[in-house]
């Protein structure tokens, strides 16, 4: 300590220490990947559009795009040029999800198309008689009586073929069926139909067939044979 000159003293104080100074940079983060954005997006847009018909034909070749740039924003952010992990992540697995759903939904359309096509070309072979032997197996029964020829008065003559027609399915139905006598050459003799409307399950209907015949067939038609030649039911 010091004296000085009008007797006060003065104080001798010490200089501070110095520090170094601390710096506080940050390293700026690198950029987001446009990539994985787009991922994103594309995997989002193919999901959402993945379940609806011709619509995600498209659908799946965006979602294979979005997984393209996935794996391209993968490749930028292990380089450490980019950042964006997550969205890369959410973009590839929204756009598998939707390449597994356009698959899915695909073949579940295309199997209802094929049962589809198939019940109308069922349903078009029993309308125009393609599927005869199916009918008579499984819908209608037919049971044929004894063809007579009756003479009558004024040298009329009298035909008939009785025919009993019983409706063997579930359903009502209504059946169209061809008839034709066949000689024994296996020549058609005549033709005629039996037609019948919403006949109930198990039930019957008599009809009566060839009622008349030219003169000139009675001898055929008395030794001839009674075959369906066609059958449809609707």
């Amino acid at each position: 300590m010091d004296q000085m000159p009008n007797g006060q003293h003065k104080m001798n104080r010490r200089p501070r220490p110095s520090y170094p100074q601390t710096s506080h940079y940050r390293p700026t983060p690198p950029p987001r990947s446009a990539m994985a954005i787009a991922s994103l997006v594309l995997g989002i847009v193919a999901l959402a559009t993945s379940l609806l018909p011709i619509i995600n034909n498209l659908s799946f070749f965006i979602a294979i795009l979005a997984i393209i740039f996935a794996i391209v924003a993968f490749l930028g952010i292990r380089k450490g040029a980019k950042s964006g992990t997550g969205l890369a992540v959410a973009g590839l697995a929204t756009a598998i999800v939707a390449v597994i759903a356009v698959l899915v939904s695909q073949a579940a359309y295309s199997a209802a198309i094929n049962q589809a096509t198939e019940d109308l070309d069922n349903s078009m072979s029993r309308l125009t008689g393609d599927a005869t032997e199916e009918i008579l197996t499984n819908d209608v029964n037919l049971a044929f009586g004894e063809f007579t020829a009756v003479s009558g008065d004024y040298g009329l003559v009298t035909t008939s073929l009785p025919v009993r027609l019983t409706n063997i399915s579930g359903e009502t139905q209504s059946f169209n069926i061809q008839v034709e006598a066949v000689d024994v050459s296996g020549n058609r003799i005549a033709t005629d139909y039996i037609v019948v409307s919403n006949l109930g399950p198990n039930r019957s209907q008599n009809f009566t067939l060839f009622s008349y015949v030219p003169s000139d067939d009675l001898e055929a038609m008395k030794s001839a044979t009674f075959e369906v030649v066609s059958a449809s039911a609707y």
